[in-house]
């Protein structure tokens, strides 16, 4: 029995060709969302650096962080209702547009001479800045001590 040329594709070989294109692009949709986490982590990290500033500039008004007429946080949050730094509300929700919904967490120390705010990141752990200039995704622990440890 001699068989007849065909021209075109058998099932078999055009399964095979659909099964690698599937694994194929999985792989592709596995690294860009990969690349969008990052891309939100760095969004993030970008946007609480601008804390820092912020900071600065209430603590040369008012010669500590928890002035009450100019607090930096309130409630372990920054004060979005801060009517001398309307920017720490764009902050804090651009934060939470990047992290998933979570607010950052803000602490001022008890003399008010310090401050630290962390938020978690996307990819894995946190990032934390303090009033010291200390920016990390190292030292992820903020509380009342008011720095990054």
């Amino acid at each position: 029995m001699t068989r007849k040329d065909s021209k075109g594709l058998t099932l078999i070989e055009l399964l095979v060709v659909m099964a690698i294109i599937a694994l194929l692009s999985s792989f592709i949709m596995v690294s860009l969302l990969n690349a969008r986490d990052r891309a939100r982590d760095s969004a993030v990290i970008k946007t609480l650096s601008q804390v820092r500033l912020t900071g600065q500039m209430i603590f040369v008004e008012s010669g500590n962080y928890n002035n009450a007429n100019n607090l930096l946080c309130v409630s372990n949050k920054l004060n979005a209702s801060n009517i001398n730094h309307p920017e720490l509300n764009d902050i804090a929700n651009r934060v939470k547009v990047y992290n998933g919904n979570t607010d950052p967490l803000c602490y001022i120390s008890a003399a008010g001479d310090a401050f630290c705010v962390r938020s978690p990141l996307n990819q894995v752990g946190y990032f934390c800045t303090d009033s010291t200039g200390q920016a990390t995704t190292l030292k992820t622990t903020c509380d009342a001590t008011a720095e990054c440890k």
